[in-house]
């Protein structure tokens, strides 16, 4: 048993663990999918709570802009990226898991529907997105970052954060 298991509930109850093919970490049953899901309802209600200020479109641009970086940035979001990373492996071989993230991405598209249609309506969404879609796209270019932060390989994360800020705020229309 490893050192990550030995002082947890996994040494006692190993149907708790997951082992992947690529990896000999475990994960607990419960805890990965329940800290992700945490993760995303936090980083939501927080978005929400500060859309709610918001006057104008480029007020919503400034957000959504400052949103990301602080997401991208900030040490306890890598660690959110981190165990959204390790839940996405857990469920290679997990059905139960793979179960609960399908779930949540109907969650994180339904979230997404209700946060950006309004925006839409004023203007400060483009009309023709797919705001569902968006919502998964979202998640999937956010876990990207982990690529760069395993293993630290040489590369401007800058740079990254910019390709990262001009995908993302493109469902903003130019203009005031």
């Amino acid at each position: 048993m490893s050192r990550i298991g030995m002082h947890t509930d996994l040494e006692k109850n190993p149907e708790n663990r997951v082992i992947t093919d690529k990896s000999p970490s475990l994960v607990s049953r419960d805890k990965c999918p329940a800290s992700y899901r945490r993760a995303t309802t936090q980083e939501f209600a927080a978005a929400e709570a500060a859309l709610a200020r918001c006057t104008s479109r480029s007020e919503f641009r400034a957000l959504l802009e400052a949103s990301i970086l602080h997401f991208l940035r900030s040490p306890e979001n890598i660690a959110n990226r981190r165990v959204r990373l390790q839940t996405y492996a857990a469920a290679l071989s997990r059905p139960d898991i793979a179960t609960l993230l399908a779930e949540d991405q109907e969650l994180q598209g339904e979230r997404m529907f209700a946060f950006l249609e309004p925006l839409k309506a004023k203007g400060w969404v483009k009309p023709e997105l797919d705001t569902r879609t968006f919502g998964s796209f979202d998640l999937g270019v956010m876990l990207g970052h982990t690529q760069y932060e395993v293993g630290r390989p040489r590369l401007d994360v800058e740079a990254w954060n910019q390709f990262t800020l001009n995908a993302l705020l493109h469902i903003i229309p130019e203009g005031d």
